[in-house]
């Protein structure tokens, strides 16, 4: 298994799908408009997706929608705080720099994380960031998801407290080569 934040394939098949569906809504376009996507096609994926949005007043990013496992994994509602209060400090600009990347330059990013919690306990996820345009609006969201790669009993018992990249780096997956070659499976 790679190490966390290491260039790889999206491992989680679900992180696949969700590029998949991305890439069919989006068309020839930089970014799908939130209207493309299909709530019938999402379901299977939406207790891991978020939707998060800039604040056009501070430098962060907010929790607009958040799944039901992601409730479940941390303990916690997370719609209406502040997306960076999730990541371990050290990871927050990194984890800002990569959603500006994917608003600004309509770039899809991937990486993996490890959810930690107070008692130490693990979790490894990867997480996938998606550019979305707002109808009507001259705003760009991110259509986002945190799949876990492995999904241990303990999460009601101990929530995750932070989540950590443990890399300078995110994935770019937004070259149109690397993802087609991606949904493909090539």
């Amino acid at each position: 298994m790679p190490t966390f934040g290491e260039q790889t394939d999206l491992l989680h098949p679900d992180s696949a799908r969700l590029l998949e569906l991305w890439t069919g809504w989006r068309g020839d376009r930089p970014a799908p408009k939130r209207s493309d996507a299909k709530m019938r096609e999402l379901c299977p994926l939406l207790p891991c997706i978020m939707l998060l949005e800039r604040s056009p007043v501070r430098p962060l990013f907010t929790f607009r929608l958040a799944g039901t496992a992601l409730r479940r994994f941390t303990g916690r509602e997370l719609t209406g705080t502040d997306f960076s209060q999730i990541w371990d400090p050290a990871d927050r600009e990194r984890i800002n720099h990569a959603l500006s990347e994917t608003l600004s330059a309509y770039d899809p990013h991937a990486f993996l994380a490890k959810g930690v919690s107070a008692s130490g306990r693990t979790a490894s996820f990867e997480c996938v960031f998606l550019p979305m345009l707002v109808d009507g609006r001259q705003t760009v969201q991110v259509l986002g998801a945190l799949f876990p790669l492995n999904e241990p009993h303990w999460f009601s018992e101990h929530p995750i407290t932070n989540f950590r990249t443990g890399s300078d780096e995110t994935r770019d997956i937004g070259a149109l080569d690397r993802i087609n070659q991606l949904v493909s499976g090539a």
